[in-house]
């Protein structure tokens, strides 16, 4: 088993946040997951913008960790009906989407480099919820989470444990 040391992550599906484990003491090493989640935060749209890999620098201290532990944070803008302002979703419904993890390491260049560990797990995503022209105005697509208004809902998206 390769140890990772500094790598990039890279994620098939608009990641936002992660935090990064080792699974042996399972101490967190790197964590930008603010808690509570709000309702969105800025994504980037896959589809729209005919993205294929997306992901960020995150450099490590020194030390090997092996077989670490990634959680991800996402923006769903998905409508289990409609869209806009006819968005009608079932609370609780979801949908799967197979979400591919790619670990590199770094060149000396800050470059990408090898890749050294690919998962891909498919996650149950839950649908952002119904538009709300109640409390969000009439003729909006937003959606209410009792305090705010929101175009798209931030969502836990899943949990690799990654085999290097």
């Amino acid at each position: 088993m390769r140890p990772i040391r500094s790598w990039a992550t890279a994620v098939v599906a608009g990641t936002l946040f992660l935090i990064v484990a080792g699974t042996a003491s399972a101490a967190t090493v790197y964590n930008n997951i603010p808690s509570p989640l709000a309702g969105n935060y800025p994504s980037v749209s896959f589809e729209a913008t005919s993205t294929a890999e997306f992901g960020g620098l995150v450099q490590l201290a020194a030390g090997e960790r092996t077989n670490p532990v990634v959680r991800v944070t996402m923006s769903s803008w998905g409508c289990e009906n409609g869209g806009g302002t006819t968005c009608a979703t079932t609370p609780g419904a979801v949908f799967s989407l197979p979400i591919t993890l790619n670990l590199y390491a770094v060149n000396s260049d800050n470059s990408l480099g090898e890749l050294l560990a690919t998962d891909t797990q498919t996650f149950k995503i839950p649908y952002r919820p119904s538009a709300d022209p109640t409390n969000c105005g009439v003729g909006s697509s937003r959606w209410f989470d009792g305090t705010s208004c929101y175009n798209v809902r931030t969502t836990s998206a899943g949990t690799w444990e990654v085999i290097t």
